[in-house]
């Protein structure tokens, strides 16, 4: 009896803490811009996974820039390896750099500019070992999908961002 009243009076000490100090589950996301029109034609998985995530949270993907309360531009997606370093020793390659682009703009259909002009730049490396090939692909695999989403999140915040005078 002792140890069930001790629970509960820890329990409700815990939510009245919790209460006190601010915290609250993270809600989903509000966006002032309802209806979207996206234009991504040179980033086409961007285009895709924007697209999906903002119907999933309530917002319209509009066929016609007139019906659009904003225009989303993504551009030149693109993600690309370079080697970082060498052996000296053996000349074998030791470490790659994955580099994300993704350049973003939205505007309003009469053109007034409600998110500057700017690229998303994400950089990741890892080392590669030429004994374990298969291990490593793997691993640049998953680097670059990881990248993609973290483009992709970095886009749906300024979206989130994006303030419409009503």
């Amino acid at each position: 009896m002792l140890n069930k009243s001790v629970r509960i009076t820890s329990l409700l000490l815990l939510c009245c803490t919790l209460v006190a100090c601010g915290y609250h589950l993270r809600g989903s996301a509000s966006y002032s811009v309802k209806r979207l029109y996206i234009i991504a034609d040179s980033a086409p998985h961007a285009g895709r996974e924007v697209r999906r995530i903002l119907q999933e949270e309530g917002v319209s993907i509009v066929d016609k820039k007139a019906d659009a309360q904003a225009i989303l531009f993504l551009r030149n997606e693109a993600i690309n390896g370079r080697v970082l370093s060498v052996s000296a020793v053996s000349g074998r390659l030791e470490e790659v750099e994955l580099n994300a682009l993704l350049e973003l703009e939205a505007q309003q259909p009469d053109g007034q500019v409600l998110l500057e002009a700017r690229t998303i730049r994400l950089v990741r490396d890892y080392s590669f070992d030429e004994t374990a090939v298969l291990a490593k692909d793997s691993e640049e695999r998953i680097l670059r999908e990881e990248l993609r989403r973290d483009v992709i999140a970095q886009v749906i915040r300024s979206i989130q961002a994006i303030k419409l005078a009503h």
